[in-house]
């Protein structure tokens, strides 16, 4: 399985976590262009080369996002490998 690549599991029909998407809304729509300020859209959010802390260690990783995209594709089963 190639590094870094989204992996179907199954499908799940089931609806977004409102509380999730409500705090979404609030602090990470962007306005402006109607997109998610954390990951564009894509569902996906990868940090690997840019989240690093003040000691110098490397935090980042891939993420599923909380926006709607995000947790549709958490609820289908997707999962990223590191």
């Amino acid at each position: 399985m190639a590094k870094g690549k989204i992996v179907y599991q199954k499908s799940v029909a089931v609806e977004p976590n409102e509380s999730i998407t409500a705090y979404w809304f609030k602090h990470y729509l962007n306005p402006g262009v109607g997109l998610c300020g954390l990951c564009g859209n894509s569902g996906t959010i990868d940090t690997t080369a840019t989240a690093i802390s003040a000691a110098g260690v490397r935090a980042g990783g891939r993420f599923l996002c909380i926006c709607p995209n995000g947790q549709a594709l958490r609820n289908a089963g997707e999962h990223l490998d590191a």
